[in-house]
């Protein structure tokens, strides 16, 4: 949230967007959940505004946000002619939202971990974590001169 109408933003909603990006959240995304956790209920446009992105990162990122749960919409049809008014919102508490950030990333630490396993046991790594002694790693030592 660098670039753009900066009104309606909170002190410190640079950190959070840069924490739940560092933490793998995409920033698009970020920004967005940061900037509906303020508002009640905003349009895309709006959105656009208050964050600064163009509309296409804001669309993405919504739809990350919907594909989850996290957000809800609320269609207003125009009366004769137009395309529709669509309304975005927080589906639940950003509390909830984090919980469920949280359990994402647990489910793909736990699935990135097994995989080491299965690589150590593929490669039939003794369990010590020294080199057996056949073996020297003498390519670091030479990329590595002190």
């Amino acid at each position: 949230m660098t670039s753009g109408n900066t009104e309606g933003r909170v002190p410190g909603d640079d950190d959070l967007i840069r924490s739940l990006a560092g933490m793998g959240m995409p920033l698009n995304v970020a920004r967005v959940l940061v900037f509906l956790s303020h508002t009640p209920s905003s349009s895309s446009s709006s959105i656009e505004c208050g964050t600064g992105m163009k509309q296409p990162a804001v669309c993405l990122a919504l739809q990350y946000l919907e594909k989850r749960g996290w957000i809800a919409c609320d269609r207003n049809d125009p009366a004769i002619r137009g395309r529709p008014y669509i309304i975005y919102f927080l589906a639940c508490p950003v509390a909830d939202i984090l919980t469920g950030f949280e359990k994402e990333k647990r489910e793909e630490l736990a699935c990135t971990l097994a995989m080491i396993q299965k690589l150590k046991a593929m490669t039939g790594n003794n369990r010590t974590g020294t080199p057996p002694q056949d073996r020297t790693c003498t390519h670091i030592e030479q990329n590595y001169p002190e």
